[in-house]
């Protein structure tokens, strides 16, 4: 019974050197210039064909009565309540109503 031994290459020859590389590039030039360009010309077309969707959601939560802890904190909204009775805004509802008809908001 015989057996075969595989010959093994060296792999030393297998290793492609720099100018092997460069030349296969420059074979291959317009595959590697055409194919990203035509890809990314696609993606521009599509970006015109698709169109574009926003989507805004915002949410006002009104004052909630707090104790303890919570309502030492809520004692500085007052700060605020008073700049808002400064212009004339009395109600937490008030408060919401001119900050939707503020300029910030609209714009």
């Amino acid at each position: 019974m015989a057996t075969s031994v595989q010959q093994h290459p060296n792999p030393a020859e297998q290793r492609p050197t720099a100018s092997d590389i460069l030349i296969a590039a420059a074979e291959r030039w317009r595959l590697l210039v055409l194919a990203p360009l035509a890809a990314g010309l696609l993606a521009l077309g599509i970006t015109y064909v698709i169109a574009p969707t926003f989507t805004a959601r915002t949410s006002f939560l009104t004052p909630q009565a707090q104790g303890g802890a919570a309502g030492a904190l809520a004692t500085l909204g007052s700060l605020a309540n008073l700049a808002g009775a400064a212009a004339g805004v009395r109600t937490p509802a008030d408060q919401f109503v001119a900050l939707m008809q503020s300029v910030t908001v609209l714009d």
